[in-house]
């Protein structure tokens, strides 16, 4: 075989290579796993232990949905998000004056232009 179709060929290995890491990456981490244990992936035999035992541990992610399930009064999402308190509108809308007046979507009059 020629050298341009090796070299080709290695790019595209290369670059399957790299998607199917950072996708395991990603689902490593979604789990609720440092995603440094995908480098177990890449040695022979490891591989298949860890594959076995990722499929059989308790996920902390898992674990993590199922805590907040069991405790409705811990808000969902990250624990350190909370919204902030909603804003209660205290003036009444207002009367339109003349016809060049116009309420706007919050109910308050805007003046005519």
């Amino acid at each position: 075989m020629g050298g341009g179709i090796v070299a080709t060929l290695t790019l595209v290995y290369a670059g399957f290579t790299v998607l199917l890491v950072a996708s395991a990456v990603t689902i490593v981490r979604k789990a609720g796993y440092s995603g440094w244990w995908v480098c177990a992936a890449l040695v022979p035999l490891v591989n298949l232990v860890m594959l076995f035992a990722f499929a059989f541990a308790d996920w902390p992610a898992l674990r993590e949905a199922q805590i907040r399930q069991a405790d409705p009064a811990r808000p969902a999402g990250h624990p350190g998000f909370v919204y902030p308190p909603a804003q209660v509108a205290t003036a009444q809308p207002q009367a339109a004056s003349s016809r060049f007046d116009y309420p706007n979507q919050s109910g308050s009059v805007l003046p005519g232009r």
